[in-house]
Order: structure tokens, then sequence, then C-alpha cells
């Protein structure tokens, strides 16, 4: 998980400041989206196929207020966002792509005639191209939410 913070620019900091609660979260709800596409571009670009599916399409963001009070969750991944939006050739889908892309431990059978018996384990693939995406666009994202946080914030004191 990231958490973000505004800061650095302290003169963007008391302009935000300065307008009101609803506006300022409006701002920042529709900065972050524009940081976020910077980011699921730069993944796509880099994802991997995976046996004939192409994970490109199932990456997504999701950019809301989560449910605990006060804090904005703003996400790039595999399976964000709307809910399988690519199902590939049936043996990949958007809920279950991240098995693959991650791994997973040995898995054991819980119950019936092979209980106990492992069921194998996934090893990762896709070279961490998450991970490596974000770093290579997290300074691109940065720079794009900062100047749409400066845009926005000149389109509400011109309607004053």
């Amino acid at each position: 998980m990231v958490s973000a913070v505004l800061k650095g620019d302290k003169q963007l900091e008391r302009q935000l400041a300065a307008l009101e609660t609803k506006v300022q979260k409006r701002i920042v709800k529709q900065s972050l989206g524009r940081g976020l596409t910077v980011i699921a571009r730069e993944a796509r670009r880099q994802a991997p196929v995976i046996g004939g599916v192409k994970i490109k399409k199932l990456i997504g963001t999701r950019n809301k207020p989560s449910k605990k009070k006060g804090i904005h969750e703003a996400k790039v991944g595999v399976a964000v966002g709307r809910a399988s939006k690519y199902q590939g050739d049936g043996f990949l889908s958007a809920n279950s792509v991240h098995l693959f892309i991650l791994g997973t431990k040995e898995r054991f059978h819980k119950s019936g005639k092979r209980a106990g018996q492992s069921t194998g384990k996934l090893k990762p693939v896709g070279d961490n191209f998450m991970q490596k995406a974000f770093q290579q666009a997290k300074g691109d994202a940065r720079k794009t939410i900062l100047n749409s946080v400066r845009q926005k914030i000149q389109q509400e004191a011109a309607k004053k």
C-alpha cells in the first residue's frame, strides 16, 4: 500500500487549503485519476501474455473514497476496477489472474478423498511488471497530479 500526501509546494498547499472541503476533494480525486492513468498505461505497456491471455486487458484503476472515514483509495493493478472486463479463453479470468502473477504457496485439498494431498503451487510469472511500471512511471504521474491540481485551482479561482 502506498500513502501519499501533497507536500513540497507550500504555495499549492495554501491555495488548496483555501478552498472548500468539497472542492478540495473533487480536485484531488480528479488529479489522482490522471496520475493513475499514467501508471496504468505504463503497466499495460509492460504486461506479459500468460497462456494466450493479454494481461494488459485486465489492468484497471480504482479511485474512490474508502469505507474508512477520511481515506481516499487510489489503486492501479490487475483485476482492479470494474469486474471481469476480459475473460480470455476460459483458462484465465480477471478473478484468478493474480494467482499466476503473484504465485501461491503450496496448496492442499481440504476435504474429500484427497484431503491433505498437495495440489501444487504456482510460481510467479510476469517478472514483477507492476512494480517496474510503477517505478518507471511514478515521476511522470507525480508531475501530472501536481499540474492537474494547479490547473483545477486556477479554474476554481476563475469561477469566483
